[in-house]
C-alpha cells in the first residue's frame, strides 16, 4: 500500500487520464461562458470542478491530517505527503471557498446552477448545539440513467463548516467519470473536500468501490474524539510563499469518520480526518499569520444531496430514497461534551437550484426518517 501511494498508483493514474477525456469532450455541451467554464483538465469532485494535482486518492482506513497533507495507516506509519496545489478550484454553487485575508467564507456561483447541487434536504443545528456530530443514512441503488450521455451524478448526505474553511465531509454514491475515475456505473467513495487558501481546494478520497442497482448502500458520518487543548502547532506556507512557522492555538481537535458501506457485499470505503486548531497556513510575511483555521465545529447538515454534472436530460434517476437517517449534535460546555439526540425534520435548510436546466420538477419530500429526492 505504501509504495501503491508513493507511485500515485498507475490504476488511478489511468482512471485520472480517462475522466479528462472525458470532460474535455463534454465542455462545449455544458453551455458554459468561457471564462467560468473550467479549464480543460479540471475534473467533476462533489463541490465543483478541480484540478488533478488537488485531488489525492487515499486507501480505505488511512487517516489525513489536511493541515499538513500526511495520510497515515492504522498504526501511525506514513503512507504519503501531499504539498498543498497551487490550483483555483471551481465550485458550484452552496459550497464555500476562503479569500485571502478573509475570516468568513463566502459562496462562489463560478460554475452555473445547472451543473451544481440540484435539489437537497437538509436541517438547521438545534439552540444550543456547537456542532453536529452524527449522520447516517441508507440508499437503495437506483437503475441506471435510461439516457447515458456522460453525465456524473453524485447522491450523498454530508457535514459542513459554516465557519473558516467551509470544510465538508460527504459519503457519496457517484454515476460516471469523476476525479476519483468511474465510468458507466455506480459506486461509492468517502469525500473530503476543503478550502486551503484564495481559492485553493483540495479534496482526499478513497477508491470507488462499484456497487449495484437495488443495493443497500450506507453512509455515516461520526465524530470520534473531541478534545480541548492549548499546543504548538506547524503552520505550512500558503501557496506562493516559503517555509512555516510554529503557531501556539487553543481549541478543539476533532477527529472525524466518514464511511460508505455496501450492505450486500459486506464491504467499505472509509476515512479518518484530523481537524486541528492551528492555522490553515501563513503568508510568511513580516507579520506571518494564519489564514483560517481547521477546527471549526460542522454547523450544516444535509441529509440527501443530488449533485449533477453534464446532465441534459429529465431521465436520470427519479425518486430517490433516503432512509433510516438518524442524526445527532453537542453541546460544548468548557472540556465537557455532552451529546443531543435530534428529531429529523428537514426545513429552512432544504431547495431546489432555481434555473436548472433541464427544468425537471424538481424536489424533495420526507416522512419520518426518510426523504425521497426526485
Amino acid at each position: 500500500m505504501k509504495m501503491q501511494m508513493h507511485g500515485r498508483n498507475a490504476t488511478f493514474k489511468l482512471a485520472m487520464a480517462s475522466a479528462t477525456a472525458i470532460a474535455l469532450t463534454l465542455l462545449p455541451r455544458l453551455g458554459l461562458a468561457e471564462e467560468t467554464a473550467p479549464p480543460p483538465d479540471y475534473l467533476p469532485i462533489p463541490g465543483g470542478y478541480l484540478h488533478p494535482s488537488c485531488v489525492h486518492q487515499i486507501p480505505s482506513g488511512a487517516a489525513v491530517d489536511t493541515a499538513h497533507g500526511d495520510v497515515r495507516d492504522a498504526s501511525g506509519a506514513l503512507l504519503a505527503h501531499y504539498d498543498h496545489c497551487e490550483h483555483e478550484a471551481r465550485m458550484s454553487n452552496r459550497v464555500r471557498t476562503l479569500a485571502p485575508s478573509e475570516d468568513t467564507p463566502r459562496e462562489r456561483e463560478i460554475v452555473p446552477a445547472d451543473n451544481g447541487w440540484v435539489e437537497w434536504a437538509g436541517q438547521n443545528l438545534p439552540a444550543g448545539a456547537t456542532t453536529w456530530n452524527y449522520y447516517y443514512s441508507q440508499i437503495t441503488v437506483p437503475p441506471a440513467p435510461v439516457v447515458q450521455n456522460g453525465q456524473t451524478l453524485f447522491y450523498f448526505g454530508s457535514f459542513q463548516s459554516s465557519q473558516g474553511n467551509g470544510d465538508i465531509l460527504q459519503p457519496v454514491l457517484q454515476w460516471g467519470h469523476s476525479a476519483a475515475g468511474g465510468g458507466n456505473y455506480w459506486a461509492v467513495a468517502s469525500w473530503q473536500v476543503y478550502n486551503f487558501y484564495g481559492g485553493v481546494v483540495e479534496a482526499y478520497v478513497t477508491a470507488l468501490m462499484k456497487v449495484a442497482p437495488g443495493n443497500t448502500i450506507a453512509g455515516s458520518i461520526d465524530l470520534t474524539n473531541e478534545t480541548y487543548g492549548c499546543g504548538y502547532y506547524n503552520v505550512p506556507a500558503c501557496p506562493g510563499a516559503k517555509g512555516s512557522f510554529e503557531e501556539y492555538a487553543c481549541g478543539w481537535t476533532r477527529t472525524w469518520q466518514i464511511d460508505a458501506s455496501d450492505w450486500n457485499s459486506n464491504q467499505s470505503e472509509n476515512e479518518t480526518i484530523y481537524l486541528t486548531p492551528a492555522g490553515v497556513c501563513t503568508t510568511m510575511g513580516l507579520n506571518p499569520t494564519p489564514i483560517g483555521s481547521l477546527d471549526y465545529p460542522m454547523t450544516d447538515m444535509t441529509s440527501a444531496v443530488l449533485e449533477a454534472y453534464s446532465k441534459t436530460t429529465c431521465s436520470d434517476p427519479q425518486n430517490v430514497q433516503f432512509s433510516q437517517i438518524y442524526i445527532d449534535a453537542n453541546v460544548n460546555n468548557s472540556s465537557e461534551t455532552a451529546y443531543v439526540s435530534v428529531n429529523y425534520s428537514p426545513g429552512s435548510n432544504s431547495g431546489v437550484t432555481s434555473n436548472n436546466s433541464p427544468s425537471c420538477f424538481w424536489g424533495s419530500s420526507t416522512s419520518g426518517t426518510t426523504t425521497v429526492l426526485w
